[in-house]
């Protein structure tokens, strides 16, 4: 079956002229040698690495040290690490990296068991990441990895397909979008701009809060991998501010935060649903997650707003900046799925008054 998804999988790279190189540890390189033999493996196949050893994945990748230890070779935080080092290493539109548990031992936990497999996969700089708990041998471990991958890629790549279907749809509105463009009232222009500004001022107040809201979620959780995927955001947001700034300074205007309702109110829900769980308990990270996510969902919105405004406005660097922050914030929001259905969401329920 695996085989077959692979061949699939190359077929469409090829289709697309695509190329793709792996950076493996718990795999130890049988995914890119699945590749290796599919009939398109000289298309679009680059290369690979095994680095199995948490010592390869610093000196070959450069995955710094610090990031190992603070999250664990096994880990998403590694595993996104690995693809964004591949890129530099073998040049390649298509990035698939791996990290995981195929045998005792290691960083395993309750929370981690064996079996536990991270999958982080960038196709030109669009990013997507899973994190699976197979059961069985390592070998059905490993296989079952490969089958995961082949998945997540036809699915991606599926899309790229659709999409660039639709671009040629889309073709001939692209011309009457310029000519609106072209005809656009001066008036109109700085009322949308107005609004991009104004959006602006509020997530920059959002993000500042939430920057300050964020370390005491991660010190009431429970559950190590909802820490960690807290403390994770908790930097990506601090570099959201930074991005804001940027987007600011791109279009002549001076950074100014205005406070933002919404926020304000999702952060006291935040706070209101800790002081209503018990400290120490699985049901309390499963709020804490419900809190986050309700966080996450509003600042996917703002930013796909940001983003298509900059568009329109022709801000492209700002637009360029928002698209880097959405792609996070979705990341994030993913893996505090990942947190609540592989593990705390059961434990909240086994839990006993």
């Amino acid at each position: 079956m695996s085989e077959q998804k692979i061949q699939q999988c190359s077929r469409i790279m090829a289709e697309l002229g695509l190329t793709v190189a792996f950076a493996e540890s718990a795999t130890a390189g049988w995914l890119c040698s699945e590749f290796a033999l599919a009939e398109e493996s000289g298309k679009v196949l680059q290369g690979g690495i095994t680095c199995y050893d948490a010592d390869l994945k610093v000196s070959l990748l450069g995955v710094p040290r610090k990031l190992i230890n603070q999250f664990t070779p096994e880990s998403m935080e590694v595993t996104r690490e690995m693809a964004y080092r591949l890129e530099k290493l073998i040049p390649s539109n298509i990035q698939v990296t791996i990290t995981g548990l195929t045998t005792p031992g290691g960083s395993e936990t309750k929370e981690k068991p064996v079996g536990t497999m991270f999958i982080f996969v960038r196709i030109n700089g669009h990013e997507v990441g899973a994190r699976k708990v197979f059961e069985g041998s390592c070998e059905e471990i490993i296989h079952q990895t490969i089958s995961a991958v082949a998945d997540l890629l036809i699915n991606e790549l599926q899309q790229i397909k659709n999409n660039k279907h639709k671009s040629t749809i889309m073709a001939t509105k692209t011309s009457k979008k310029a000519v609106t463009a072209a005809t656009r009232t001066p008036e109109a222009e700085s009322a949308l701009k107005e609004l991009f500004i104004d959006e602006l001022k509020d997530i920059y107040w959002a993000e500042q809060h939430l920057a300050k809201a964020l370390p005491k979620m991660a010190k009431n959780a429970t559950s190590e991998d909802l820490k960690q995927a807290i403390n994770n955001h908790l930097e990506e947001t601090k570099n959201h501010v930074a991005r804001i700034e940027q987007a600011f300074e791109s279009i002549g205007e001076k950074a100014k935060a205005v406070k933002c309702l919404a926020m304000e109110g999702l952060l006291k829900e935040a706070d209101e649903l800790l002081s209503e769980t018990e400290k120490g308990t699985e049901v309390r990270d499963v709020a804490i997650i419900s809190a986050a996510q309700k966080v996450e969902h509003y600042e996917i919105a703002s930013y796909g707003t940001l983003k298509t405004l900059a568009g329109t406005l022709g801000y492209n660097d700002a637009q360029a900046l928002f698209e880097a922050t959405l792609a996070e914030e979705k990341n994030a929001d993913a893996l505090l799925t990942e947190v609540a259905e592989n593990y705390v969401n059961e434990a909240a329920a086994s839990e006993t008054e």
